[in-house]
C-alpha cells in the first residue's frame, strides 16, 4: 500500500512539472506500438503522447515532434507493485499499446511525452 501510494505520488508530479513528465522509448512498432510505462506511471486511456524524434543540431540533440500516440483501451500495463502476484488485470502485458492519432512511419528508439 506504501509502494504504491508512492508510485501515486509520482505520477502526480509527472503529469504537473516538465522535469518529471514521462518520458519513455518505442519499444517495438510492429504489429502494434508498444511502449514499456503503464499504471505505475498514472497512465490512462485519456492519456496523449507526443512522439518525439532526437535530431543533432550544433552538436546539441533536440527533439522534433514527429506525431502523437493515446493508449488503446484495455490494453495498458498494470505495472504496479505486486500487480502481478495479485494477477491483476494487465500485469502480464509487459507493455502499453497505443495507436496512432498523428504523424508518419514511426520505429523502435522514438520517444514519447506525456503532453495535456
Amino acid at each position: 500500500a506504501c509502494q504504491r501510494a508512492l508510485d501515486e505520488n509520482v505520477a502526480d508530479l509527472q503529469k504537473k512539472y516538465e522535469q518529471f513528465k514521462i518520458k519513455a522509448p518505442i519499444v517495438s512498432v510492429e504489429p502494434d506500438i508498444k511502449v514499456q510505462i503503464g499504471l505505475k506511471e498514472g497512465i490512462s486511456e485519456d492519456s496523449k503522447f507526443e512522439v518525439l524524434e532526437a535530431q543533432e543540431k550544433d552538436g546539441r540533440v533536440v527533439y522534433k515532434r514527429v506525431g502523437t500516440v493515446r493508449p488503446v483501451k484495455g490494453k495498458i500495463w498494470d505495472n504496479r507493485f505486486m500487480a502481478v502476484e495479485e494477477q491483476a488485470y494487465g500485469a502480464d502485458f509487459g507493455a502499453t499499446t497505443f495507436k496512432k492519432e498523428s504523424g508518419g512511419d514511426f520505429y523502435p528508439g522514438l520517444l514519447i511525452r506525456e503532453i495535456k
